[in-house]
């Protein structure tokens, strides 16, 4: 049996069963058991795999979703992880990101804003709270970091490539974006349907399995869908993400 804590967060349990149903299909061929699904202090989903394709099931697992480090002697200097962005209203200087580390105690990556400032609004000094507010940036969106250094009660970090890159994508395309935390992709492509918005929306793109991304057409904004999605996904969060709004900001203050 081999137990994997997920590096994917659950902030409600009666999302469980949309978790269960997610692993089970990606896992479906393979001669694995998966049984006790629970989350961790630090909302992680945990759960423990037995059979004869264990060890297939948790590279799987790693490849697709990521499993966390648990043990700060597990992530070294440059490490990738992807975790979760946490208590962002609690800092104006630093975004810190959930990577997973649970012992001896929790620790969080940081990135500092003087980082953030280079990495996201091309050396722009803006606020955290603007950045955030312009990228979408909010509490449980995943985010990619690599480590830079660890201390004794941080680890030190800026934005992969990677994530930097999804950011210039979606600015690229110059079309508004709705991301949606905590519904499984299929819940959020039915709340469209139902709200009559698929003449508004090209589609959904998944970041989690509980974070989605819904790309808007040309015309439709962000905030005109929220209040329309809204109501039919009450335990969701939401915010918005504008190209045109971001490339506006940043051209004033050049």
């Amino acid at each position: 049996m081999h137990k994997a804590i997920l590096l994917q967060k659950i902030h409600h349990s009666s999302l469980m069963k949309e978790i269960e149903e997610f692993l089970r299909k990606l896992c479906r061929g393979l001669n694995v058991d998966l049984a006790d699904f629970s989350f961790s202090n630090n909302e992680w989903i945990k759960l423990n795999i037995t059979g004869d394709d264990e060890i297939i099931a948790m590279n799987l697992l790693k490849r697709e979703i990521g499993l966390a480090p648990v043990s700060v002697e597990n992530v070294e200097r440059f490490s990738v992880i992807r975790g979760r962005i946490v208590a962002l209203s609690q800092s104006q200087m630093t975004i810190s990101v959930d990577i997973g580390v649970l012992s001896p105690k929790p620790i969080y990556a940081v990135v500092s804003l003087k980082r953030l400032q280079g990495q996201l609004m091309n050396g722009r000094k803006l606020a955290l709270r603007k950045i955030a507010a312009l990228c979408g940036i909010m509490d449980g969106l995943p985010f990619e970091v690599r480590i830079l250094k660890a201390g004794p009660d941080l680890f030190h970090a800026e934005l992969t490539e990677k994530q930097i890159g999804l950011f210039r994508g979606w600015i690229d395309m110059r079309v508004d974006r709705l991301i949606v935390l905590g519904a499984s992709r299929q819940r959020v492509e039915s709340a469209i349907r139902k709200a009559r918005l698929k003449r508004d929306v090209i589609g959904v793109e998944p970041l989690g399995i509980l974070e989605q991304n819904v790309i808007c057409k040309l015309g439709t904004t962000a905030e005109g869908l929220v209040p329309k999605i809204g109501r039919l996904l009450r335990r969701a969060r939401f915010a918005k993400f504008s190209p045109p709004r971001i490339l506006k900001y940043v051209a004033e203050k050049t």
